[in-house]
């Protein structure tokens, strides 16, 4: 089905863009400049847009696993009873 109409696209398209020089003349050369020069335009912001992104992606990475250590180290100390051992060794290092 789709196949059918992917053969009557150029077909369609060239009777559109006839269509649009019979009723337009030589003025819808600037409507389709106009609609290149956007298109590039916003492709160019999103091919940036996408680093940007992918920047920002493995930031909130590595500080998610960060957080995820800490916790995981702080489940432990309480699991094995640990906490007022480290509160002496903080304790002793302060002094």
């Amino acid at each position: 089905m789709s196949l059918n109409n992917m053969a009557k696209l150029p077909i369609a398209m060239g009777f559109s863009i006839f269509y649009c020089f019979i009723i337009l003349g030589w003025s819808w050369l600037a409507g389709i400049a106009i609609f290149m020069i956007a298109f590039y335009f916003n492709l160019a912001i999103g091919r940036w847009s996408s680093r940007l992104q992918k920047n920002v992606m493995k930031a909130t990475d590595a500080r998610m696993n960060l957080t995820t250590e800490a916790l995981n180290n702080i489940k432990m100390l309480k699991l094995y009873s640990l906490i007022d051992f480290f509160k002496q060794k903080i304790q002793d290092k302060r002094i």
